[in-house]
């Protein structure tokens, strides 16, 4: 896969993970196990953006 499209569909997961996560922490009743999957979602995005600049 081209090294453009790999960044950019990783910063729209990110994107899409961190809007997940902002729209469960405004519930007042939030899923535990949703929140931990997006937030390893969002971690392991933020490692393949980093590792594919660097």
């Amino acid at each position: 896969m081209p090294v453009t499209l790999e960044l950019f569909l990783f910063i729209l997961l990110a994107i899409c993970a961190v809007g997940y996560l902002v729209k469960e922490f405004q519930k007042t009743r939030k899923r535990t196990l949703g929140i931990l999957l997006e937030f390893m979602v969002l971690f392991w995005s933020i490692w393949r953006i980093s590792t594919i600049i660097i």
